[in-house]
């Protein structure tokens, strides 16, 4: 007759009885093979809390690859530090305009699917340092999951433009225009500090009329008064913006404090 794995390599298995330190008296079996002990019956609340600090090292692992991850997405999307990690909690409104900037961003990130689908944007604008990029970064970190997030600066758009210009350059400046105008949400912040030359007027053009008419959300930022911001970008983009992005504007004084030596101590 065919033998069992145990008898054929000799296995045999003992009761114990032993007193851990830490949980007292446990019952076990020990095993031995040709007669050596080859493993011990360990007290089985030790293994359980092994098993749990197992578990917890192995969440812990995970939580921390989630962060890096979500770190690197912050860092691509081109969201300045300043603002990473900071959410509409952090936003503290002084005035009723900033209270009400404040909901419509919370009603832009619940109801983003409808935003996404009309390609429906927003245009804040107002007074400097009142929080005009915190919450669109803000959104951009509520959506990063969703779809591709972007933050930039006109002048980095323009630049970016510019880099086709280069003798080398392996793009062309349409290249970079349909790159920008495919991203899901865009952020441009700053407009209004550029030279408002007829090159740049037509590359942000360009990259509006894209984005709007194959319905790509985008978030505009401006400390411009609408009448300037209209002197600025033209009747004709004007009037797309405002057909596709809800306004507000941002009144109050700036929540930037001034630097004092007490950075230093």
């Amino acid at each position: 007759m065919w033998k069992s794995i145990g008898e054929t390599l000799n296995i045999t298995r003992e009761p114990v009885v032993r007193n851990c330190p830490e949980h007292g008296t446990y019952t076990g079996e020990d095993i031995f093979q040709n007669g050596r002990l080859v493993f011990a019956a360990p007290c089985p609340e030790c293994e359980k809390q092994k098993a749990a600090l197992r578990a917890e090292l192995a969440e812990a692992e995970r939580q921390e690859a989630e962060r890096k991850q979500l770190d690197n997405k912050l860092i691509r999307a081109g969201i300045p530090e300043e603002y990473r990690g900071k959410g509409l909690v952090d936003y503290i409104p002084q005035d009723q305009t900033q209270a009400s900037a404040k909901e419509l961003t919370r009603r832009f990130i619940n109801g983003w699917e409808k935003a996404k689908a009309g390609g429906y944007g927003l245009l804040f604008f107002g007074t400097c340092g009142t929080g005009k990029t915190h919450l669109a970064c803000t959104i951009l970190q509520s959506l990063i999951e969703d779809t591709t997030c972007k933050y930039m600066t006109v002048t980095e758009l323009f630049w970016a433009v510019r880099g086709a210009y280069a003798k080398n350059a392996e793009f062309t400046e349409d290249d970079v225009i349909d790159r920008i105008s495919k991203i899901g949400l865009l952020v441009l912040d700053e407009i209004g500090v550029q030279k408002g030359s007829d090159a740049e007027r037509r590359i942000l053009f360009s990259v509006m009329d894209r984005r709007l008419t194959n319905k790509k959300p985008t978030i505009l930022l401006t400390n411009l008064p609408p009448e300037a911001l209209l002197a600025l970008l033209g009747d004709r983009l004007m009037d797309r913006v405002s057909s596709k992005c809800v306004a507000r504007q941002f009144l109050g004084r700036s929540m930037r404090k001034p630097a004092t030596d007490a950075v230093f101590m």
